[in-house]
C-alpha cells in the first residue's frame, strides 16, 4: 500500500473524519483530502504529526512496514 491508501485505511477503521483532524491537530480537512486522494505527499513534519496522532510509525504511513508499531 502507499501513503493515500494507508491514510485511507486507518481513518476508516478508527472512523476518524478530515474534520476531526483539523480540530485534533490543525491540518486542514482539503489538505487531509488531498492526501486521501493521492494528490499530494504530506512535508516529513507533517508526516511525522499523522504518525503521533495516530500512534503509528512512519514508516508504516509510508507503506513500509505492515507493522503500525512505533518502536520506543
Amino acid at each position: 500500500m502507499n501513503f493515500s491508501q494507508v491514510l485511507d485505511k486507518i481513518m476508516t477503521d478508527r472512523n476518524i473524519s478530515a474534520y476531526r483532524i483539523n480540530k485534533d491537530i490543525g491540518m486542514s480537512n482539503r489538505l487531509i483530502g488531498y492526501y486521501r486522494n493521492g494528490e499530494m505527499e504530506p512535508s516529513a513534519s507533517k508526516l511525522i504529526k499523522l504518525a503521533d496522532y495516530f500512534d503509528v510509525s512512519v514508516d508504516y504511513l509510508l507503506g513500509r512496514t505492515e507493522k503500525p508499531e512505533v518502536n520506543r
